[in-house]
């Protein structure tokens, strides 16, 4: 799940176990045994590889809970967003205790906004299925129970772990808190004692320390096991699990056209003119040919209330910002949004027609050299403006890492730069770029390569590597 930098508010404070043991729960509880037993048998283990030219092969692990026994879907939150799905692969599932047991999977497809896998097995098997319920009803001081699977080399069995609801976190998605015991691993599903299912451990935000270092405070990361004591509720994904894409029409994220949404601070708000204390939020660079442009909202705009609803109220500037922009990606492409804006203390009513959002840089094409030691990628539209006056107009691709005691980094290439030619040879994509390497690393002759390094052009000679006396 989400595992972003974010600010936390703490809705509640300090409940001990003993406090949360002393609620009486409204429904029947069932033996801890038996929510284990039901929840183990919808967990398996999840093993797949990451495979590209550049890194060879690494295998990765997992944990994914059943939610259709009979089309075989799982969900997850271990598989890594960022990586191409081209590039993951040999899927299988290890049902709980069964370390033997290997069951063919495939990856159905993801969510970008909650982070979420969704798998399906290939092969038959009696997985049980869980069913999400809704976690509106979750109080203070109720306990839960998650259930995970210990590593392999300890057999693959279920272990659970409780605690206690101690506060629920706005980041401005939902967190809960658990305090008075410890969760499992992540992708473990969480219940209530009646065996509801409300939740799901998600990544752990870290945990800070303060100290004061020569008279000023300082919040310190600590270092050492990390105690699983978040878990993200169902009703921030349960609109995922409804409506799961297929794998021919992935979810895409929608978007407004402008770069960023800029917080309103005190400052600000005072000199605003009808803004009247209400969240707001400020619109920042807005794009040329944009969906916000055609409409007609403009950089600076205050906008303080979106699909006709206020904006929601929370303590810090960034949050209402991460919360407009949290309300917005849960809106789908094509939709008509209104969106009230205040401009020279008039208030105005904008619509917008929300488009695709364009390629984050983990969603770009890729292209790998493993002769040469070089992982590249496109730019995508967002670099070309980030930090800049002016957008950046250069074309080319940009290298994301290079091997140490490789040709390329013999030949002094760096990650960072943006490859504009080889051998003089204009590069716009990595279409381009591997069509015009892939036949020049195979012989003997340098390859020179025209890059962009902190604005200036720099020449970069690269020798191949020998072919083996066997090509």
């Amino acid at each position: 799940m989400k595992a972003r930098r974010r600010e936390v508010w703490f809705v509640a404070l300090g409940l001990c176990a003993a406090a949360g043991t002393a609620l009486a729960q409204s429904a029947q509880t069932l033996p801890m045994e038996d929510l284990a037993r039901r929840a183990a048998g919808a967990l398996a283990r999840l093993e797949f590889k990451i495979a590209n030219e550049f890194i060879g092969e690494a295998r990765s692990f997992g944990q994914c809970i059943c939610i259709d026994a009979k089309r075989g879907t799982f969900l997850t939150g271990d598989v890594p967003l960022g990586v191409p799905v081209g590039e993951l692969k040999d899927f299988v599932l290890i049902p709980a205790s069964n370390a033997g047991k290997r069951v063919k999977a495939q990856l159905i497809t993801r969510d970008p906004e909650e982070n979420l896998t969704f798998i399906r097995a290939l092969e038959p098997h009696k997985f049980q299925e869980l069913k999400f319920a809704s976690s509106k009803g979750l109080k203070l001081g109720q306990r839960v129970v998650a259930v995970g699977l210990m590593r392999p080399q300890f057999g693959n069995v279920p272990y659970a772990g409780t605690g206690v609801v101690a506060a629920k976190l706005r980041l401005p998605d939902e967190v809960i808190y658990v305090s008075g015991g410890e969760l499992t691993v992540a992708s473990s599903p969480v219940m209530t004692l009646d065996g509801k299912v409300v939740g799901i451990v998600g990544g752990q935000l870290p945990m800070l320390t303060r100290m004061t270092v020569r008279g000023r405070w300082m919040d310190t990361r600590m270092v050492g096991r990390m105690r699983t004591s978040f878990f993200v509720p169902t009703d921030e994904f349960a609109h995922v699990i409804a409506n799961i894409p297929a794998p021919s029409q992935p979810r895409k994220l929608p978007w407004m056209g402008n770069l960023n949404f800029e917080p309103v601070t005190e400052e600000t708000a005072a000199v605003t003119a009808g803004l009247k204390g209400r969240p707001a939020v400020m619109v920042g660079r807005v794009l040329s040919d944009s969906p916000a442009s055609r409409a007609g909202l403009k950089q600076g705009d205050v906008i303080v209330a979106f699909a006709g609803r206020p904006l929601e109220k929370l303590p810090t500037p960034r949050l209402v910002a991460a919360g407009l922009q949290r309300q917005l990606i849960r809106h789908k492409v094509g939709e008509k949004v209104k969106v009230t804006v205040l401009r020279q203390g008039k208030e105005t009513d904008i619509t917008v027609t929300l488009a695709p959002r364009p390629p984050l840089p983990g969603e770009a094409p890729r292209y790998y050299n493993g002769a040469l030691g070089i992982a590249t990628r496109d730019l995508v539209l967002l670099e070309r403006y980030a930090g800049r006056a002016e957008p950046l107009t250069d074309q080319g691709v940009l290298i994301t890492a290079v091997r140490s005691k490789s040709p390329a980094a013999d030949g002094k290439l760096q990650p960072g730069d943006l490859i504009t030619s080889v051998n003089n040879k204009p590069i716009k994509s990595v279409a381009e770029l591997k069509a015009v390497l892939s036949p020049l690393v195979k012989g003997d002759a340098p390859v020179t390569f025209t890059v962009k390094r902190n604005g200036m052009p720099v020449a970069c000679v690269v020798k191949p590597p020998r072919p083996s006396p066997s090509r």
